[in-house]
C-alpha cells in the first residue's frame, strides 16, 4: 500500500522510496513538484530590492573609494590625484563636511607645494573654520602667509607671520629656519645687521636641534639663507636652484 495515497498493490509488492512504499503517481508529485510562484517572486523581488539599493547609494560607494584611492595616492606622495579623488568625493557629497575638509587639505597642500601659497590659503582657511584644532593645517596656513608674504616682497609681513610659526611650534627645525629665511629678508632689504645676527642665531639653534647636514632639504634651506645673507640678494628657490643645479627646487621662501 502506497503510504501517500494509499493505494492498494494488492498481492504485489509496492515500490520503496528511501525505504517508504511510494506508488509511481505520488513519487511524481513529490519530486517533480514546480518551484512555488509565490517563492520565486519573492526572491526576484529580494534581488531588486538589492540592486535599487547599490543604485541608490551609488554615490556614497564611489565617494568612500575614492576617499580610499586618495588617501593612498597621498601616501604615495601622488598628491595631484589624490586632490582629484578627493574633490570627487567632496562634489558627490557637496553637505558632508568630512569629506570637504578632507578634499580642501589636499587642494591646499598641493598647491602650497607647488609654490602657490597664494592659492593654497583659501583652502586651508576653509579647513580650519569647519575644525579649527587641525593643527597642522593651521601649521601649513601660516607657511602659506610666509610664502605669500615672500612672494609679494612685504618682508615685514613674511618677517611677522613666520614669528608666529614659531610660537606655535618653538623647537622645530622648519619653524626655525623659515623665521630665519625672513630674518635674512629684511637684512638683505637694508632693514640692518641685527636681522643678520638673528638669522644666523636661529640656524645655529636649528642645527643643534635637526643636525641639519643629514636633513637635505634642511640643508639646501640653510644654503639658500646664508646666500642671502652674503650676497644681500633675495631669490627664489628656482632661481637659487638655476644658479646651483646641483641643488633641489624644494621649499618656497
Amino acid at each position: 500500500m502506497c503510504t501517500y495515497c494509499s493505494r492498494d498493490f494488492n498481492e504485489a509488492k509496492a515500490p520503496l522510496i528511501h525505504g517508504i512504499p511510494t506508488c509511481n503517481d505520488c513519487y511524481q508529485k513529490l519530486y517533480r513538484r514546480p518551484f512555488p510562484t509565490w517563492l520565486t517572486i519573492a526572491a526576484l523581488l529580494a534581488i531588486a530590492f538589492v540592486i535599487f539599493g547599490f543604485w541608490y547609494n551609488r554615490n556614497y560607494f564611489i565617494a568612500y573609494s575614492k576617499v580610499k584611492f586618495a588617501a593612498a595616492d597621498f601616501r604615495r606622495g601622488d598628491l595631484t590625484n589624490a586632490a582629484v579623488s578627493a574633490r570627487t568625493a567632496a562634489n558627490l557629497f557637496p553637505n558632508e563636511q568630512s569629506v570637504g575638509i578632507l578634499a580642501d587639505f589636499y587642494d591646499g597642500y598641493l598647491q602650497f607645494v607647488n609654490g602657490n601659497s597664494a592659492q593654497a590659503i583659501p583652502y586651508f582657511e576653509r579647513c580650519l573654520k569647519i575644525d579649527p584644532s587641525a593643527t597642522f593645517a593651521k601649521f601649513l596656513l601660516a607657511q602659506a602667509y610666509v610664502g605669500k608674504a615672500f612672494d609679494e616682497s612685504n618682508y615685514s609681513l613674511m618677517y611677522a607671520s613666520a614669528q608666529g610659526i614659531t610660537n606655535m611650534a618653538p623647537v622645530n627645525v622648519n619653524s626655525l629656519l623659515t623665521l630665519a629665511s625672513s630674518a635674512a629678508c629684511l637684512y638683505a632689504d637694508g632693514r640692518g645687521n641685527r636681522y643678520a645676527m638673528e638669522a644666523n642665531g636661529l640656524i645655529e639653534q636649528a642645527q643643534r636641534i635637526g643636525a641639519t647636514n643629514s636633513d637635505v632639504y634642511a640643508d639646501l634651506y640653510v644654503q639658500r639663507i646664508k646666500y642671502r645673507l652674503a650676497t644681500k640678494k633675495i631669490i627664489s628657490p628656482d632661481e637659487y636652484t638655476r644658479l646651483f643645479p646641483e641643488s633641489t627646487n624644494r621649499g618656497k621662501q
